[in-house]
């Protein structure tokens, strides 16, 4: 007789425990397919919001870039007219040609980091499409 109960116990024991360890399986699979799912959908959103900023960040790169090629050609030309002009007027303008020619150093570093940053965004942007392909 004690077998029997002994067993018995042990029976409704184990099948206690499996319906609580299948009842807890199935809400945390659930649960977890639900935050896979999310986190999926999250990532991707992420990287369509990255792809999106670079877009728009060598976008306004490349308009500083006309910008910047604007405003050494309106350098050059100053240089140009006041090199063009007789000595004694060119001797007068000498303070500002040299203010000139420093502004024009300036700009064109600018335009060569702004070309170097262009170039790391784009590159940046090519492998977040590739991977998203």
């Amino acid at each position: 007789m004690k077998r029997i109960l002994t067993t018995l116990s042990s029976f409704g024991l184990i099948a206690t425990i499996g319906a609580s360890v299948v009842a807890c399986k199935n809400d945390n699979s659930t649960l977890l397919s639900k935050k896979v799912e999310n986190t999926d959908s999250n990532k991707e959103k992420e990287k369509a919001a990255e792809i999106k900023k670079l877009k728009q960040q060598i976008q306004v790169l490349e308009g500083e870039q006309n910008r910047a090629k604007k405003i050494l050609g309106d350098i050059q030309k100053g240089i140009d007219t006041v090199n063009k002009l007789p000595k004694d007027k060119k001797e007068k303008l000498n303070k500002n040609l040299e203010t000139l020619n420093r502004e024009k150093q300036k700009v064109e570093k600018e335009l060569e980091t702004a070309k170097i940053t262009k170039e790391d965004l784009e590159a940046k942007l090519k492998l977040l499409e590739n991977n998203n392909s």
